[in-house]
């Protein structure tokens, strides 16, 4: 018995709906987790969770310059990873620099990548549950999750322009 082609086709797609479901799932249980666990914040090096990110990405560079310490919790490794993926997965990029700074009120981590940006009519909408655009688009939730982390933390995140092309992420976290 030989499978048509069509309906090789057909069994792809299903496949990959399947996977997505299962990865909203996922995704959903890990916000879930994130929003209701009520865990203790410490003092957490934005460094060394980025130390551990590039562990993961190699061949993927991250060129981070300072150092600064949040009071967060285990999720922001979620949050960092979070931009880091997007930028290599939409943004069609092999190395991201990341420069972290503080003053007397605030850090502030910048994530900036040199891919082909994000368009103006669209970056109002990127941190909306369920938000996804262009053929990369997957689940919707990734920087829906990072939003919620990081406002649950106190701080804020917001996207621009880079130049000359490229997306800079900004999060901005209260001194501890």
């Amino acid at each position: 018995f030989k499978e048509k082609p069509k309906e090789t086709g057909l069994l792809n797609e299903i496949g990959s709906s399947v996977s997505l479901g299962l990865e909203i799932i996922a995704q959903m249980r890990e916000l879930e987790t994130m929003i209701a666990s009520g865990k203790e914040l410490r003092t957490v090096s934005i460094r060394e969770v980025l130390t551990k990110i590039q562990e993961k990405y190699s061949p993927f560079i991250l060129k981070v310059t300072g150092d600064a310490t949040i009071l967060a919790d285990a999720d922001l490794e979620s949050v960092l990873n979070n931009i880091v993926t997007n930028a290599s997965a939409h943004e069609k990029v092999t190395e991201m620099e990341i420069e972290i700074s503080e003053n007397s009120k605030a850090v502030t981590v910048a994530c900036k990548d040199t891919g082909p940006g994000i368009p103006n009519d669209i970056k109002p909408m990127i941190f909306d549950e369920g938000y996804k655009y262009g053929d990369t688009g997957n689940t919707g939730l990734g920087l829906f999750i990072v939003k919620q982390v990081i406002e649950r933390y106190g701080g804020t995140v917001r996207v621009e322009d880079n130049t000359p092309s490229g997306a800079i992420f900004v999060l901005t976290f209260k001194k501890p």
